[in-house]
This record gives structure tokens, sequence and C-alpha cells, in this order.
């Protein structure tokens, strides 16, 4: 419980994420610490924001779905950011 207290919820907050995912507190630590650190770092979503989606910091594959995607989600962003300057 301590590990998910870093992510500053609340004791209510925790019990609502493990309630509707208790499959969550049987993924390793590492599996969970590289995903927050993508979506929080790389993504820049908030841990609240992450947690309340609770497959994604347990059930999705980082390498090879979650990285693949923001990869291209990224590149859609940057090819629609270079249009708008152009126009």
């Amino acid at each position: 419980m301590k590990y998910w207290e870093t992510f500053d919820l609340l004791e209510d907050e925790m019990n609502a994420i493990f309630s509707r995912n208790p499959y969550i507190l049987n993924v390793s630590m590492d599996k969970v610490q590289k995903n927050m650190d993508f979506f929080m770092h790389t993504a820049g979503l908030p841990a609240k924001f992450v947690l309340s989606y609770p497959n994604l910091a347990s059930h999705c594959s980082l390498v090879s779905r979650i990285k693949s995607c923001h990869k291209v989600w990224s590149a859609i962003s940057a090819m629609k950011n270079t249009e708008n300057s152009i126009t």
C-alpha cells in the first residue's frame, strides 16, 4: 500500500481502484512503475487519471502496445501542428 500512496492517492481512491480491479495488486511493482513512469513523464498524464483506468497501469504491454500507439499519436499531432503553422 505504501507504493500506491506515492501517487498521492487517498485511501478511498485506492480502495475504489482495488475494488474495481483487484488483479492490479498481483502485478509486479516493476511493471506498474514502468507503465506509470511512461504515462506520467512521457505522455504527460496525471497519476490519478492513469489509475482511474487500472488496466493501463497493469495489463497493457508497454513496449508492444502503448509505446507504438503513442509514437503514432505523436506523429499525427506533429503533422497537424505543422499544417496549422503553414496556413
